[in-house]
């Protein structure tokens, strides 16, 4: 009847719909597992076991090649195995095109290798003439039916989706190839093939993690500029390359060595990272470093300053180490030493010295920092003719800051410009008031070599001088022989200026430095003084004796006034004096001490009799005195 055609067409229409849902459903599947199977490398495997589970089929294969060329890729139960083509094999895909057929074993022409297979199908799944690739299905597994041309159609839909897997495999280990390489460059230096900065960071934070026993070694050449400078930056790059060759074959596993930068390069140590060990490595490294280096048919020396750090309980961490290590190379660069060690003293940078860069920039703009006044005495008459001016700071809460830590960091923290330039001010308004009062002696200001490249720097003096009616030969600058070497050429054309507005100069710690004869005939100077190293010395070494008195006649013959620093006896004193030495400035005539204990003790020295100064005693301060030794 009319109703029971109905009622079948559309059971019939039902199971068409059912069908093709659970076709999409098993092709959903399919491209799911082919794209995990896709990024776990495992694609031609998990290809294989869905393309037999799908399609209900016994054996499932790949064959790749062309033609008389095949390979077979079988899924088995343990793994993906490689074989040679069976004849089977040779006749399905003869005259394949691009879409899939279906075969009877029986109508192959292929007697001896059908394998016991009743029925395959084969689908081209990849069109690349050179390398095709078909993929292959035989038998139903336990099937009450046959594959048909539904079966077929699915099949090819399978193919279709095989192949585009297949491409992404390419371009998935293409990109996992560059991944490779990328990370590798991340960790990597270009230049020297060294691990980089970030890859030494990352080691150095998981060595501290998991080891008691770290250390950290910086290494910067001593004369990298100089080789890019005079041989162009191709053999600098050289250069670079072979440390890091040298460096390479010398430190090895576990231990670690990196270019952190520039001529810049670190060592990591792990194994036995004692103090011993680290001054041995750094030592080796020198020497290693020392030997010449071949560039553009020149032996070179590069040399090296290296710095070294232990991990401790106040260093326990990489950043932390690493400052250290900069530290300690640059204390080496500094001594002209091959390494040093951390230490606490000479660490500007060390968190209790950042700590006081605040306060101390607010001690100079409320101007809360104090200038004490040690007296500098004419050894023929003993008459007062000069006072240098000391800075001291004394914090609300009483604590006296010792003047090398918070000098050092105002050194290195840009704090030395307004701080000297506060002591400059006091120091004029200071001699001024005593110039007034009848007091015709000279005032004595240390400056730096961060001053000494400011060009309005005796513009700025003149003004104060003019302000406070303070005759500029009663300003003494002094300078150590550091500072004058350190930029020579804008350093005298400061002087020049200086002297030209009829301040006088002072060359500080004189026999310290390494200025040239040449240079020091040169300088605009006034005055040298003699460093105490010496002066103190001459009470045990006769050297230094011989030092102090060769200074003393070279003074002399140039017309200059010699002054004798850290003179702590009357003996000192009169050694000095028999040596004609003009002036002297020591403990044996005060310490250094406030405006009014100061002007206190210039009272009591004008009443002395001039016998006691010419027997050689002296007046001795008896007010309690809280400054520290300078």
């Amino acid at each position: 009847s009319v109703t029971t055609r109905t009622a079948s067409c559309s059971t019939s229409a039902l199971a068409r719909v059912t069908e093709r849902y659970k076709a999409l459903e098993m092709l959903d599947r399919f491209t799911q597992n082919l794209g995990t199977a896709v990024l776990s490398g495992r694609v031609i495997e998990g290809l294989l076991a869905e393309a037999g589970e799908i399609m209900h089929a016994e054996k499932a294969w790949l064959l790749a090649g062309h033609q008389h060329h095949l390979a077979r890729f079988r899924l088995d139960d343990e793994a993906t195995v490689r074989e040679v083509p069976t004849e089977l094999d040779l006749a399905l895909t003869t005259g394949l095109g691009e879409a899939g057929q279906m075969f009877a074993v029986s109508g192959l022409v292929a007697s001896e290798a059908t394998e016991g297979f009743e029925q395959v199908m084969i689908a081209r799944i990849r069109s690349d003439e050179a390398d095709p690739l078909y993929l292959v299905v035989a038998d139903r597994s336990g099937a009450v039916r046959s594959f048909d041309a539904g079966d077929l159609r699915l099949f090819e839909t399978l193919a279709a989706h095989a192949g585009i897997a297949l491409q992404n495999v390419g371009l998935v280990d293409r990109l996992r190839r560059e991944i490779e390489v990328t990370d590798h460059l991340a960790a990597h230096d270009s230049l020297t093939g060294l691990p980089n900065r970030n890859r030494f960071n990352k080691t150095l934070d998981a060595a501290i993690a998991e080891k008691e026993s770290v250390a950290v070694l910086l290494i910067d050449l001593d004369r990298f500029k100089d080789v890019n400078d005079t041989l162009g930056h191709h053999n600098g790059d050289r250069l670079l390359v072979e440390v890091g060759r040298r460096l390479s074959q010398l430190i090895k596993a576990p231990n670690l060595v990196a270019r952190l930068g520039g001529d810049e390069f670190a060592v990591l140590l792990t194994d036995s990272a004692t103090e011993a060990e680290v001054i041995r490595w750094g030592l080796e490294i020198a020497e290693e470093l020392e030997q010449p280096f071949q560039l553009a048919d020149l032996e070179v020396q590069a040399g090296a300053s290296i710095g070294g750090a232990l991990r401790t309980p106040a260093a326990n961490d990489g950043p932390t180490l690493l400052r250290q290590a900069d530290v300690a190379m640059y204390s080496a660069k500094g001594d002209h030493s091959q390494i040093e060690l951390y230490a606490p003293h000479r660490d500007h940078y060390s968190p209790e010295r950042l700590a006081m860069v605040g306060k101390l920039r607010a001690a100079i703009e409320r101007r809360e920092l104090t200038l004490h006044y040690q007296p500098q005495i004419d050894l023929a008459t003993g008459e007062v003719v000069g006072a240098e001016a000391l800075v001291r700071w004394l914090q609300p809460d009483g604590t006296m800051v010792a003047p090398d830590d918070f000098i050092g960091v105002a050194e290195h923290t840009g704090l030395i410009r307004p701080l000297t330039h506060l002591v400059l001010e006091m120091s004029i308004e200071q001699g001024a008031r005593w110039y007034r009062q009848g007091h015709r002696f000279q005032i004595s200001v240390n400056f730096s070599p961060n001053n000494m490249v400011q060009r309005s720097l005796a513009a700025d003096v003149g003004r104060l001088l003019e302000q406070a009616g303070l005759p500029p030969q009663y300003l003494m600058v002094e300078l150590t022989e550091t500072t004058v070497m350190g930029n020579p050429g804008r350093t005298i054309e400061i002087m020049n200026a200086l002297r030209s507005l009829g301040v006088n100069l002072s060359i500080d710690d004189f026999g310290t430095g390494h200025s040239s004869l040449s240079y020091l005939t040169g300088l605009p100077a006034t005055e040298i003084k003699i460093d105490k190293s010496f002066v103190f010395a001459m009470e045990t070494d006769p050297t230094a004796a011989t030092v102090v008195r060769a200074i003393v006649d070279l003074g002399r013959s140039l017309g200059l006034l010699v002054v004798a620093e850290g003179v702590e006896s009357a003996e000192l004193a009169s050694r000095l004096r028999e040596m004609q030495c003009a002036v002297a400035q020591g403990y044996h005539f005060s310490r250094p001490l406030p405006v009014r204990e100061f002007e206190r003790w210039l009272a009591e020295r004008a009443g002395a009799e001039v016998d006691q100064w010419v027997s050689g005693q002296s007046i001795e301060h008896t007010a309690q005195v809280v400054a520290p030794k300078s």
